[in-house]
């Protein structure tokens, strides 16, 4: 529901709703907001690590299909900065490399 915060006076600070609440302004307002943004961005990229670590090895599958072992490696790279204990994306770097050789 969207409501008119204040008055349209300049001067005038009050409020126009018809019920009681606090306006929070300010620099700790804002500060509140970033901090609890930032809390829902980090817990949706927790949750959605396991998807995108899975689409990316679908990617490096087929780039191996095709041989294209230096797109291999730059996603298999990517896959470890994001979950360094994935097996599959360790051995798929190694046979990318040894494919180069």
């Amino acid at each position: 529901m969207t409501h008119a915060r204040l008055n349209p006076h300049p001067d005038d600070k009050t409020c126009l709703c018809h019920h009681e609440h606090c306006h929070e302004q300010g620099i700790f307002s804002f500060l509140k907001r970033w901090a609890w943004s930032l809390v829902i961005v980090i817990g949706l990229l927790g949750l959605l690590r396991p998807w995108m670590v899975g689409q990316m090895l679908g990617r490096v599958e087929s780039y191996s299909s095709n041989g294209d072992y230096k797109d291999v490696i730059r996603v298999c790279k990517k896959i470890i900065m994001i979950d360094k204990d994935n097996k599959q994306a360790w051995t798929a770097l190694g046979l990318a490399y040894m494919a180069l050789r």
